[in-house]
């Protein structure tokens, strides 16, 4: 799903943009407020749908090179946290639903969520 169908689908606000590509494809969402899920499930290009709005959002996305995070029930995050994100290059949106109702928008428009990739085991 293309980044403006997922803005649009979620009807999401601009807090910062440092998106230079508005036609990339997402397939992933990691859709947690335990950033250790996002650490641990987390896929390339993948993006970050939280209730979450803090700091330590932040420093997890940057670990898990995450570029784009979605604030749920407008969750606007504070000073700090949006200089932050600037300071990282990472793009904050944020929509006036839930997590679970983000989530399921999200999903009928074909994204899957990132712990629903299938790890193997190594022998």
């Amino acid at each position: 799903m293309l980044l403006k169908e997922i803005i649009s689908a979620l009807e999401a606000k601009t807090i910062v943009d440092f998106t230079t590509e508005p036609n990339k494809d997402y397939h992933w969402v990691c859709a947690t407020d335990l950033m250790s899920d996002v650490l641990f499930y987390s896929t390339c290009q993948s993006l970050l749908l939280t209730g979450l709005a803090k700091t330590q959002t932040i420093r997890t996305a940057t670990v898990a090179d995450l570029s784009i995070i979605i604030f749920t029930r407008n969750n606007i995050p504070d000073d700090e946290t949006i200089e932050l994100a600037r300071t990282k290059g990472i793009s904050l949106f944020v929509t006036p639903f839930s997590t679970f109702t983000a989530s399921g928008k999200l999903f009928t428009q074909g994204l899957q969520c990132c712990s629903d990739v299938n790890f193997t085991e190594e022998d």
